[in-house]
């Protein structure tokens, strides 16, 4: 009834107190395979026979980072060592035999038939009349039932999970060293692609409504198209029939940029009549150009100015007709630091003054003044003179009324002290 080669190094129980069994034997297992969780393709053994028997070795640490290869050879060598063997389920008590381990076989006759099992889970109890419980469960066929503890077995090592039901058609990978996983799923109403490492992940999802792409870096590259993974979009033309919200704007030309809210157009054309309230521009050139109030920040140069009123930190020019050309800011209000002249020092400074003629460069009339570095020379901490963005010196004129009134009061003084010494006589 039973293999005889299977059973010759069985121990024979010629005495044992009780004994049940199942009517039938479990058959022999036909093939080993090794996986991390159900549905795992992992690493299968050759059959043994036919009848399609497998053991299921799943989610055992041992097998953690193996490649297919390594897994199929374990299967095979775990196959070869328990393949074709075949056991009656049964529980035997009987004394107490300490030399029995694990593995081994067991023999026991019974009235009606013979008992051949292996000792699956043994318990020794007992001091002075020791017994032994022998146990060796099994189901004719293998069966596996996976519980929750199995499922979070699935972190270890790497997995192919693949699903194929009524309702779903998915593939899993995964990897636990690279902490990586890619999903293919389809469903009736949808298919996903998923690829994740770690917390970062790349989604596809296509339903009949619509194609959704989620991802923290998405380009593609195409013949009249393309984008990075930075968000650079390169495209030959398009057309926008929304709103169009960016940071910044500028041509591949770069002469025409749009960034703070600040339009600027290098080599601009206006053909016609432009209307609007406020121009902004590095250079504005017209032939007529009639302007409320003009303000320029930097330098600026106009051929003919006609206006009301200019204001200005600093105005360079060959002439200026006004009827109030002469006229300053003064008010003590709009002043601060206000310090007295020294009537000495002013006096000093017009005696050093060199009064000379001369033609401006570019100019065909004679005029007169000073030299700016002949007042430099002078040395005095008055500002007398100053520097033009262009590196050449000028003189401010106008405040020279103030050090020649200085040195008119100077010499106002010393014909006092004059008059009070010849009077004092």
């Amino acid at each position: 009834m039973f293999p005889v080669s299977g059973w010759t190094q069985a121990e024979d129980l010629a005495y044992y107190r009780s004994i049940t069994y199942e009517d039938y034997v479990t058959a022999g297992i036909d093939r080993i395979q090794i996986r991390t969780e159900e549905g795992d393709i992992g690493a299968t053994s050759s059959a043994v026979s036919g009848r399609a028997n497998t053991y299921v070795i799943e989610g055992n640490f041992l097998t953690y980072g193996l490649n297919s290869v390594e897994m199929t050879n374990v299967a095979q060598s775990i196959c070869d060592a328990v393949g074709g063997r075949e056991y009656r389920p049964a529980k035997i008590v009987s004394y107490a035999m300490p030399w029995l381990e694990v593995g081994d076989g067991i023999r026991a006759i019974t009235t009606d038939t013979e008992i051949c099992t292996y000792v699956l889970k043994r318990t020794m109890k007992g001091i002075q009349a020791m017994q032994d419980t022998i146990e060796s469960k099994g189901s004719q066929t293998m069966e596996r039932n996976v519980s929750i503890a199995t499922d979070i077995l699935q972190l270890k090592g790497r997995t192919a999970k693949l699903v194929k039901t009524v309702d779903e058609v998915s593939v899993t990978m995964s990897d636990l060293e690279k902490d990586t996983t890619a999903q293919i799923k389809v469903l009736s109403d949808s298919v996903n692609l998923k690829v994740s490492k770690g917390e970062v992940s790349s989604q596809i999802s296509v339903e009949s409504g619509g194609v959704s792409i989620k991802g923290n870096r998405f380009s593609w590259q195409s013949t009249y198209s393309s984008m990075t993974a930075d968000g650079k979009l390169t495209a030959t033309s398009g057309s926008f029939t929304g709103d169009v919200t960016a940071n910044s704007f500028r041509t591949s030309d770069g002469k025409i940029t749009l960034s703070g809210g600040r339009l600027t157009i290098t080599g601009a054309e206006i053909n016609g009549t432009t209307n609007t309230s406020t121009i902004g521009c590095s250079v504005l050139s017209a032939q007529n150009a009639n302007i409320d109030r003009l303000t320029v920040n930097g330098h600026s140069e106009l051929r003919d100015v006609s206006a009301g009123d200019i204001y200005g930190d600093d105005i360079e020019c060959t002439q200026i007709y006004s009827s109030r050309a002469g006229e300053w800011w003064s008010d003590r209000r709009l002043k601060h630091d206000i310090c007295e002249i020294d009537r000495d020092e002013a006096l000093r400074v017009t005696l050093g003054l060199k009064p000379v003629t001369f033609v401006i460069n570019g100019a065909d009339c004679t005029d007169m003044g000073f030299v700016a570095q002949d007042v430099a020379a002078l040395n005095s901490k008055l500002p007398l003179y100053g520097v033009m963005r262009n590196g050449y010196y000028c003189l401010p004129y106008a405040s020279y009324t103030a050090i020649l009134a200085g040195a008119v009061q100077a010499v106002n003084d010393k014909l006092l002290k004059l008059e009070e010494h010849i009077d004092a006589r």
